[in-house]
């Protein structure tokens, strides 16, 4: 069961387990996506501010595509990123 006030998006919910980072069931927060500049993304991963862990397996990115193209929450500024998925 998710724990939340009940307008949670869910457009795309992940089990848990379908990533080793997941323990509970889960939804994507996509009313939280934000743009960051590439050069800042891999300085941060350079200084170690960013730990890469596992992939997320290709059938659970897909399924978190397709959940951003139907959500309602996601900025319309970032569904252009998901036309061609």
């Amino acid at each position: 069961m998710l724990r939340g006030t009940g307008r949670e998006d869910t457009s795309c919910i992940l089990k848990a387990g379908e990533h080793p980072s997941l323990q509970v069931r889960s939804y994507i927060r996509y009313d939280k996506a934000y743009e960051i500049d590439y050069l800042k993304l891999i300085c941060e991963k350079v200084r170690g501010e960013i730990i890469l862990t596992d992939q997320v397996a290709e059938p659970v990115v897909e399924r978190i595509q397709e959940g951003a193209r139907r959500s309602s929450a996601l900025a319309g500024k970032f569904k252009k990123y998901f036309e061609l998925f």
